[in-house]
């Protein structure tokens, strides 16, 4: 993928615009995006012709830039991604190329860190790849 598309949807007028933005840093596919609170967007991992990503990108919407940010502990892709009531992201499970992932890490945006959690007791395939 060489480029990126931003979908805005406004509810209340049932009005959707969409805007061809700047690429991302990396190439991926089988990643997760999230929306932060302050709305950025937040993309980790996937799957790029290098291999295995444990790179995040930081989409700036006000700006309209990408921009590379601390990477994960763990690379994976077809993991998902929580953004929870405080605004922290928690990323479970996945694959890193040889196994399924029963790992977490949990971001948090306003220090820019990531922090290995409890992982997950339960690996079942078809949950961690999300298929």
């Amino acid at each position: 993928m060489d480029y990126c598309w931003y979908f805005n949807y406004n509810c209340s007028s049932d009005y959707s615009t969409e805007t061809c933005i700047n690429n991302m840093i990396h190439s991926r596919i089988s990643h997760t995006t999230s929306l932060l609170p302050d709305d950025s967007v937040l993309v980790t991992g996937g799957v790029s012709r290098s291999g295995v990503l444990n790179t995040r990108e930081l989409y700036n919407s006000q700006t309209q830039t990408w921009m590379l940010i601390t990477s994960m502990n763990v690379k994976r892709w077809k993991h998902t991604a929580t953004v929870l009531h405080d605004g922290k992201v928690l990323v479970i499970g996945g694959y890193d190329g040889t196994e399924c992932l029963s790992s977490a890490e949990l971001y948090d945006p306003l220090a820019q860190l990531w922090k290995i959690t409890d992982s997950i007791t339960y690996i079942k395939d078809n949950v961690l790849l999300n298929q």
